[in-house]
């Protein structure tokens, strides 16, 4: 029988589990801010393990070490798609067993985010948090249970992913909007963490000049958009602007662009974020940050991560996003310049025709600047959180 692990000391970081589906990489959303947060741990002196499906390509973890999750041995229980039936507990407590084994002796620290598919890694995850004693952080970025069809799905979702958050030394949210939607009273080391930009220089805004201004929205679209872009396009049509959406091509999407007789033009999506902060320098003359009032339930407590990045580049940023909404909130304190709600198309109206006021456009950029999302706090404070002290210092 292998030792337990060793206690970790700041002083000595070992190694840095990370358990999940989602796979840390280059992109968007919660994969790249994995990824970032993963390169600064290994930068650091962890050694950054990713345990994942056994499908998943190794080669794709330059600088980290892939385990397989633990294949069923010939003895072991059928695997069951009921996370809480009793053969899939079993599996875990097996599987667990094994991964423990292979992780060894030397000190361990366990990461997963949330919300993450396939479920078994972070059950593995607890499991290991509580019946190893090893201290385990949670990225939460939305509400599981938004994810699925059903009620009975979304209660033992909802169920599983307490237990998570219950067998964590340290969980950082995304909003504070979203802390409270599992805890009226969080314990002090359930804190709120922004997401974290790329800490290379950004571009320098160089769009040319001229009559027609360019917005431009980037990031994943769903069905639920649609409305509110075709609103947004027939705005700036109005104020004399282009608007244009850089994403895959969504079921719906191209035919909102046909429809907007040139008001709106789609943008392939850019496999990696710096070549798309490039694109948006050198052709966008102002941002947008949208959220429908209705069709995403995650809408409320989520905080887009295209908000960090967008407000490195120095260009002014619409948001526009429903009153209550953790962004619409988050902006309302800062009496963002460029802030509107969905259905108030003469709100809308009057923002675009405010990117050709100067005054408008320096104030927008001076609150930009001064948003606060520094990406080395950022990273100190997720690094300093590995550790099993609570609470973390701000």
């Amino acid at each position: 029988m292998k030792p337990a692990a060793a206690p970790i000391s700041a002083g000595r970081p070992g190694q840095l589990v990370y358990l999940g589906g989602t796979v840390p990489a280059e992109g968007t959303s919660t994969p790249v801010i994995l990824f970032r947060h993963l390169q600064k741990a290994a930068e650091a002196g962890w050694r950054v393990r990713i345990v994942g499906p056994a499908s998943t390509a190794a080669d794709q973890f330059p600088g980290f070490e892939f385990v397989p999750l633990p294949a069923r041995r010939p003895w072991w229980p059928p695997t069951s798609r009921r996370m809480d039936s009793l053969l899939a507990r079993l599996r875990v407590v097996l599987a667990a067993s094994v991964l423990r084994k292979e992780l060894g002796a030397e000190p361990a620290a366990l990461l997963c985010v949330l919300p993450d598919y396939p479920e078994l890694p972070r059950l593995l995850a607890e499991r290991l948090a509580r019946g190893a004693g090893l201290p385990l952080t949670v990225i939460m970025h939305d509400e599981p249970e938004s994810w699925v069809r059903t009620e009975d799905e979304r209660l033992a979702v909802d169920r599983r992913c307490r237990r998570l958050l219950a067998a964590a030394s340290r969980v950082w949210f995304v909003s504070a909007e979203l802390r409270a939607r599992y805890s009226d009273d969080p314990p002090a080391h359930w804190e709120v963490l922004p997401p974290v930009s790329d800490d290379r220089p950004p571009p320098a805004p160089s769009a040319p000049a001229g009559e027609r201004l360019r917005l431009v929205h980037a990031g994943k679209i769903f069905p639920a958009y649609l409305p509110g872009f075709r609103s947004i396009a027939k705005a700036c049509a109005r104020a004399g602007h282009r608007f244009e959406i850089v994403a895959d091509d969504e079921p719906g999407l191209s035919a909102l662009a046909a429809e907007s007789e040139g008001a709106l033009g789609l943008r392939p999506r850019f496999k990696h974020n710096h070549d798309l902060l490039a694109h948006l320098a050198a052709e966008a003359h102002a941002l947008l940050v949208f959220y429908p009032r209705d069709g995403t339930p995650w809408a409320r407590t989520s905080f887009p991560s295209r908000l960090v990045e967008y407000v490195r580049l120095g260009l002014p940023v619409l948001i526009v996003a429903p009153a209550g909404s953790s962004v619409h909130t988050w902006a309302k304190a800062r009496d963002w310049c460029l802030l509107a709600e969905p259905d108030d198309e003469a709100a809308i109206d009057r923002l675009l025709a405010s990117l050709r006021d100067p005054r408008v456009l320096a104030r927008a950029r001076e609150q930009a600047a001064a948003s606060g999302f520094a990406p080395a706090e950022i990273h100190r404070r997720f690094l300093a959180g590995l550790l099993p002290s609570r609470p973390l210092a701000p």
